[in-house]
This record gives C-alpha cells, sequence and structure tokens, in this order.
C-alpha cells in the first residue's frame, strides 16, 4: 500500500514492471498504456507453442557443433516427453574439442554432410526416451 511518509519508492522496489514517461503528455502516455494491453494473457504468460520454443531454444545451447545448434522437443498432449540437441555420440570427440572435420576445417560446408559426426537433435531426444531401458547408453554426452 502506499505510504504518504514513504511515497512511492518501496512500490517501485517490489514493481516487477516499471514504465516510463517519454511522452510529452500525459493523455499521450496513457494512450499508449491502454494500447499495449498489459493486462493481456499472452503478456503475461507464453502460449504452448512459444514455451516449447523457447525449451527447444534453451536445449540448442547445450549443442556441441560448432556449424549449427539446433534443439528439439517432444511434445504429447502438451506434455515435455523429452528433449535432444544436435551433437556427437558418446565416445567420439566433441566438435568444439576439434573432433569434426567439417566443423573444424573452416572450410564451406556445403555438400559436406557425409564428414558431419554430429546427429539431429530429433535423434538425441528420441533417444533419450527410452533412458528406462537397462543399460541404454546415451548417445550424447
Amino acid at each position: 500500500m502506499f505510504d504518504p511518509q514513504t511515497g512511492l519508492i518501496p512500490l517501485f522496489v517490489r514493481a516487477t514492471l516499471h514504465l516510463l514517461n517519454s511522452f510529452t503528455s500525459i493523455d499521450t502516455f496513457y494512450e499508449n498504456l491502454r494500447s499495449i494491453d498489459l493486462v493481456d494473457e499472452t503478456r503475461l504468460r507464453p502460449t504452448w507453442d512459444a514455451y516449447f520454443m523457447q525449451l527447444a531454444n534453451l536445449a540448442a545451447q547445450r549443442s556441441n557443433c560448432m556449424k549449427r545448434r539446433v534443439g528439439c522437443v517432444l511434445v504429447r498432449e502438451k506434455r515435455v516427453i523429452s528433449t535432444g540437441y544436435n551433437g556427437t555420440p558418446r565416445g567420439l570427440t566433441n566438435c568444439n574439442d576439434g573432433g569434426c572435420s567439417r566443423c573444424n576445417n573452416g572450410r564451406r560446408f556445403i555438400g559436406r554432410w557425409r564428414e558431419a559426426q554430429a546427429i539431429f537433435a530429433s535423434a538425441t531426444g528420441l533417444l533419450a526416451t527410452t533412458a528406462f531401458i537397462p543399460d541404454f547408453v546415451d548417445p550424447v554426452r
């Protein structure tokens, strides 16, 4: 609550949203506030598609491929089943450690897919779903 003795500072510290009035009139400021619709649910909470895409982007950050980082999220009925990212299979030297000649020779990679050692993000996601199988070996470090 606002306290006349302490002013607005305690409220500003607790606020999760700060608005800066850079408009020339208060009417213009209020007009712009109405146009951005601060209570719109899509502003406060991402859609399912946006949520899953953000998870895929986060998974891509785990990739060890130096040419392209790709992530995937396997979803069924709005529930995450598994995530994956592209990278070298277990037992091979990671691309970012010099293991993939395609990634480390500095040349263009068009038409040189056979040299790549990384496996697809979707493949690692699918393989991770089998993690409950005894003696399963994760193909990506």
